[in-house]
């Protein structure tokens, strides 16, 4: 069993500076949500064509997914102690 943790403790290796564990999960989401805003405001303002559309949709879930893997190599070489 696990002690209790205190207010505003992150649980990670920094205490509660916040420079805890880095979640991947929510800085995938977050990029690629930012991404598709991007992307819409491109169109809407008339930077880029409907028919452009084909080749700008991807390239947020590509920016995420690439961004995700370099965080988790990051963060594996971390725990190792191998940076």
């Amino acid at each position: 069993m696990t002690a209790p943790r205190e207010a505003g403790d992150t649980g990670g290796p920094g205490g509660p500076s916040g420079a805890g564990d880095l979640r991947v999960g929510a800085l995938i989401a977050g990029l690629v949500m930012l991404g598709m805003v991007v992307v819409w405001g491109l169109v809407v303002g008339d930077v880029a064509d409907h028919r452009d559309l084909r080749y700008l949709l991807p390239l947020p879930w590509v920016l995420g997914g690439t961004a995700g893997l370099v965080a988790l190599v990051v963060r594996d070489r971390g725990r190792r102690g191998l940076s």
